[in-house]
């Protein structure tokens, strides 16, 4: 796909010299009525009518002109007529070449880093600039830097906030015609990429790529800190705020703060009291997709994740990891002061509040404070005297 739109790209290049081309010939057509040619002495020479002009004079009153005009004329269709035969022939050395290596299939331009082949050098070039990380595109408004030129006039939109390609069927508005046509699948339910390997269809190639990843395995991402690999490069992004410990999203309700959106979305229900995620077989709802995922094993007794190399199974993903240590001797987090031992990351940071002593939460109707959110929301109960659970056959 993505030689696909190389090529596309490429096409566009070509169309755009060929216009060129043709403006050219045009001006030729005009000034000598049919396709003529101007000799070096300025012989003009009407194929149409068969009218020569050998001076200035006889040109001024042939066409009406002015000398100086006829002088300009002359001069202009000469480089016209020039680019006409110079690039005609380069296109069609062109036209030859990519032609025979169309027909041969060959691909004699290979990457020395990898298994990429192309049959055009400069596909190569850019190419390269994978594995070189090299940019040589940067915006002049701000830190950005990219690999294509393409690339670079689609980004410097965010500083200018065109949006000049809107949907014709609801408010969404967007600065590239790509981005539109894509945009247009979610109204017709057009999804034209599909995976070879199992039924998944999508509406973006993008996607389909990073889909393909769950078949093969590959984890192109990886985090220059820890052995943390990915498939995504939004999810290394945000695995490295792991280490960085910033969080730029607060909550405006408390002192709440969250490295990722999501994770503020998610916390916000807490004041909301929303729980959009409901259970298909019983009155349970939860804030977050997660818990409710959890929760309809209780339904299933389901045990999905199994281990490669034994026969341990368990419904959570979590245990799973932790349980595979046993077989590549890897710990997982721990506890430096007790041993506590986890498979994930925020667990510990809330398990080490018992030996400092921190309690981020606090009541706001009395002195409480308590190291886990949980613990606070039950605390909030004394306050309200609520009794959110209800037996469905008395008034207990």
């Amino acid at each position: 796909m993505a030689s696909k739109r190389r090529n596309m790209f490429y096409q566009k290049q070509e169309n755009d010299r060929n216009r060129n081309v043709q403006s050219a010939m045009l001006l030729c057509f005009d000034a000598c009525g049919g396709t003529s040619s101007v000799a070096n002495t300025g012989v003009l020479v009407s194929h149409r009518s068969g009218c020569e002009a050998e001076s200035l004079d006889d040109m001024r009153r042939h066409r009406g002109l002015s000398v100086d005009d006829q002088v300009s004329r002359v001069e202009e269709v000469r480089r016209a007529t020039s680019m006409c035969r110079g690039q005609g022939e380069a296109s069609r050395l062109r036209d030859a070449k990519r032609s025979k290596r169309g027909n041969t299939g060959e691909k004699s331009f290979s990457c020395d880093q990898c298994d990429y082949r192309t049959d055009r050098s400069c596909y190569l070039t850019k190419h390269k600039r994978i594995h070189t990380g090299d940019k040589p595109f940067p915006c002049d408004q701000c830190n950005y830097r990219t690999v294509h030129s393409s690339s670079l006039r689609k980004h410097k939109v965010v500083h200018t906030g065109e949006k000049q390609f809107s949907c014709d069927q609801c408010n969404y508005r967007t600065s590239q015609l790509s981005q539109l046509t894509t945009h247009k699948r979610v109204h017709t339910g057009d999804k034209p990429f599909s995976c070879d390997q199992c039924d998944y269809r999508t509406t973006r190639s993008s996607y389909l790529t990073i889909h393909k990843r769950i078949h093969t395995g590959d984890k192109p991402f990886s985090c220059d800190q820890c052995h943390y690999r990915t498939a995504r490069l939004s999810h290394l992004k945000r695995h490295k705020v792991a280490h960085t410990g910033d969080k730029p999203f607060s909550c405006d309700q408390c002192d709440y703060r969250a490295s990722q959106l999501s994770h503020l979305i998610v916390h916000k229900r807490v004041h909301t009291g929303d729980k959009p995620f409901t259970c298909d077989q019983c009155d349970y709802r939860s804030s977050q997709l997660s818990n409710l995922t959890r929760h309809k094993k209780v339904h299933t007794a389901g045990k999905p994740f199994s281990c490669g190399q034994c026969d341990y199974r368990t419904g959570l993903l979590s245990r799973l990891k932790m349980h595979q240590g046993v077989h590549t001797g890897e710990k997982p987090p721990s506890c430096d002061q007790c041993g506590y031992q986890t498979s994930r990351l925020g667990n510990l940071k809330k398990h080490k509040m018992v030996h400092t002593g921190e309690k981020p939460f606090t009541c706001d109707q009395c002195d409480y404070r308590s190291s886990q959110l949980s613990n606070l929301t039950r605390h909030k109960k004394v306050h309200t005297a609520g009794k959110p659970f209800s037996c469905g056959q008395c008034d207990y």
